[in-house]
């Protein structure tokens, strides 16, 4: 498995930490971090659990689609090998 370089923050997800303290939102970052580097699941509750729940959907569905790009970069320098060897 690929380590991805980080993690990325998006506009949409700005609904989730409204209702959120400075102390919470930067819990929530350390969760965030922590997850993303090293698949560290947080213990969370009430808001932060909530904000936390859609987060961590789209940093796995992020994951998922760098992990399928790095396999196409795999392949395509594997069949540039093969062409070149030829």
């Amino acid at each position: 498995m690929t380590r991805k370089p980080g993690v990325m923050l998006y506009f949409e997800m700005r609904p989730c930490l409204t209702c959120l303290s400075c102390e919470e939102k930067g819990r929530l970052l350390d969760a965030i971090l922590a997850y993303g580097e090293c698949g560290e699941i947080p213990e969370l509750t009430g808001g932060l659990q909530i904000a936390w729940s859609f987060i961590r959907q789209r940093i796995d569905a992020d994951n998922e689609k760098y992990q399928a790009k790095c396999e196409r970069a795999r392949e395509a320098a594997a069949n540039r090998v093969l062409r070149i060897a030829r």
